[in-house]
């Protein structure tokens, strides 16, 4: 919340004009504060509100009025405090969501206050491997039709597959679902993310975690192996893009390593959409040329024991090009054949 934002919520609430949920979230705050209240907050509570927060910003002044100027100062120095509480507010909105509508008789938490990362094992064989000052709540066994935890921090999931009960993993951001695949939740302070290692994943934000109730609208998105989805905690956007160390399919799904593997990185005179269609089936990215006379192009060398960047690059340099990538896709910009 801005601070101008702020300073309209608080006149609509001195005129009364705000809404029921606004009412409430600044009594909330007024609560936080450790005074009660009745109803209602008069003028004068709320100005003593202000002066109580103000006396430990700035030195007091000896006045019985705020001047227009020193009413923006409290609000600004409210603001300040408002930011810190509005998000303890959303992550214990979203856990207190959670904990009320799972349908499990009783909840485990732990917290990983070690050094090292500790695996723990549900009861459904599912493995979520918790990084240090990670903590998560879950089931002790999984009842009904869905599988549910809440997660604090950075975590690393494999899930057992089981379409008939699908997992959710609730975050205070966003709620990630999937039938059966390993995948990463990391949490900075600007943004939840997820990274799938194999299967697929859909993400969406978290709506329970919204300052004013449910949102109607929200995003949500579907990303598979090699892909990743962030939630953009402060533009409240959900985006997709590809994993910084992409790995070859058969490694990511832990499959024995093709016989041709290498060969198959070993290009003798082949023409350019051949072989990023052989790297796009190798990674499970979506690669594009920018113009038809690309095709044309072919390509000789070894890229072979090479990580996915540094293929691109390779090939890239051969053609006086470059690549970038937007969202889940490849696009390679090309000059000429040399």
């Amino acid at each position: 919340m801005s601070k101008t934002s702020f300073l309209n919520l608080l006149s609509r609430y001195q005129s009364n004009t705000c809404t029921e949920t606004e009412r409430k979230m600044v009594e909330e705050w007024y609560d936080m504060l450790g005074q009660d209240y009745d109803q209602q907050l008069s003028d004068t509570e709320l100005n003593a509100m202000h002066n109580r927060i103000w006396k430990n910003v700035t030195p007091q002044e000896k006045t019985l009025k705020l001047s227009r100027w020193k009413y923006i100062g409290v609000a600004a120095s409210v603001a300040i405090l408002i930011v810190s509480s509005v998000l303890l507010f959303n992550y214990n909105n979203s856990e207190r969501y959670f904990k009320e509508a799972v349908s499990y008789a009783s909840l485990s938490t732990y917290k990983n206050n070690t050094a090292k990362t500790v695996e723990i094992v549900l009861s459904d064989q599912s493995v979520v491997t918790l990084n240090p000052g990670a903590s998560i709540d879950y089931p002790n066994h999984f009842a009904g039709a869905k599988r549910e935890v809440f997660l604090s921090g950075d975590a690393f999931f494999k899930i057992s597959h089981n379409p008939k009960k699908p997992f959710y993993v609730h975050n205070k951001e966003i709620i990630v679902k999937v039938l059966g695949t390993s995948f990463y939740v990391k949490e900075t302070s600007k943004s939840a993310e997820v990274a799938v290692k194999n299967g697929k994943v859909m993400v969406k934000e978290n709506i329970h975690a919204s300052l004013f109730g449910q949102k109607k609208n929200y995003s949500k998105v579907l990303i598979t192996a090699n892909q990743m989805a962030a939630f953009d905690t402060e533009e409240k956007k959900l985006q997709t893009a590809i994993i910084e160390k992409p790995l070859p399919l058969y490694e990511a799904y832990d499959l024995p390593k093709p016989a041709n593997s290498i060969e198959s990185q070993r290009f003798y005179d082949t023409p350019l959409d051949k072989v990023f269609e052989m790297i796009s089936k190798t990674y499970g990215i979506e690669i594009k040329l920018n113009n038809e006379g690309l095709k044309k192009c072919t390509f000789t060398g070894d890229i072979s024991n090479k990580e996915l960047k540094e293929q691109l690059s390779l090939i890239c340099q051969t053609i006086s090009g470059t690549y970038t990538t937007e969202q889940t896709t490849i696009y390679i910009k090309g000059g000429t054949c040399n």
